[in-house]
């Protein structure tokens, strides 16, 4: 384990640079930080490139530590008083990892006939996180998204995630995978407030659900290939779901048909 002492060091840059969209799609690297996080990151296939420890955790976390101590040759130790502007973190734990971007076989992913995801210019980090960890809890097999949908990489959609990030592929929708979900005969199922609650019957098991943009919903060119488009009825007078609650009842919804 290293030692780095200075702000100007040129790991300490390339860190605190990660923090911009720009940089961690040219160097296909992102940041994850907290102790919780970091351990699912560390027993998943995911690579680490480095990571960083304050002198504080190095003191306090021992036992985390000597789990994970096979990493040495890509550890650094820095001051804490260092590590606070290295951070976007109001109360950061004190360590924090370079981790690299992996690349998924979407056919696999799409012949194992799981339900999947779609997120249509979803926003919002902290949906598009919360997301990602539902579809791990019902056992969804992909989260694809369109332009414009939040950055799977921005550090408050990793929080959110709580590790699913490490777990549930996320893929950019294509024409290749439209082409690729048509052949093994899924369906598009749109959330869409003009919607018909009866579509609930049309859900199977290989259904893509496509949950639309906080404010605009369903974007016209992908309501164009939903096959149905389904509304969740609701008592009251609210108008319409949170992205993340209404992708989460409709998940729930296919889990007990499978």
């Amino acid at each position: 384990m290293q030692r780095i002492e200075s702000l100007s060091n040129a790991k300490l840059k390339r860190l605190k640079s990660l923090h911009r969209k720009k940089v961690r799609d040219d160097l296909n690297l992102f940041l994850v930080e907290g102790k919780k996080v970091i351990k699912e990151a560390l027993l998943s296939s995911f690579s680490i490139s480095e990571i960083f420890f304050t002198n504080s955790f190095l003191e306090e976390e021992s036992d985390f530590l000597n789990d994970f101590f096979k990493l040495d040759q890509i550890s650094y130790v820095i001051r804490d008083n260092l590590f606070e502007k290295l951070t976007n973190t109001k109360t950061p734990q004190g360590i924090i990892a370079i981790i690299e971007k992996k690349e998924f076989d979407v056919k696999s992913i799409i012949e194992s006939g799981k339900s999947l995801l779609l997120l249509d210019k979803v926003s919002d980090p902290g949906n598009v996180g919360t997301i990602i960890r539902t579809a791990e809890a019902f056992s969804f097999g992909c989260c694809f998204y369109t332009a414009g949908s939040a950055d799977l990489y921005n550090e408050k959609v990793i929080r959110s995630t709580m590790g699913s990030i490490f777990r549930i592929p996320y893929v950019k929708f294509s024409d290749e995978v439209y082409q690729l979900l048509i052949d093994n005969d899924y369906q598009f199922i749109g959330l869409d407030i003009h919607g018909n609650n009866s579509n609930l019957d049309k859900l199977t098991r290989k259904s893509v659900i496509i949950i639309g943009n906080e404010a605009n919903g369903l974007s016209d060119e992908i309501k164009n290939i939903c096959n149905h488009l389904l509304k969740i009825n609701m008592a009251g007078e609210t108008e319409s779901l949170n992205a993340a609650i209404a992708s989460a009842i409709i998940m729930y919804e296919i889990s007990k048909i499978i």
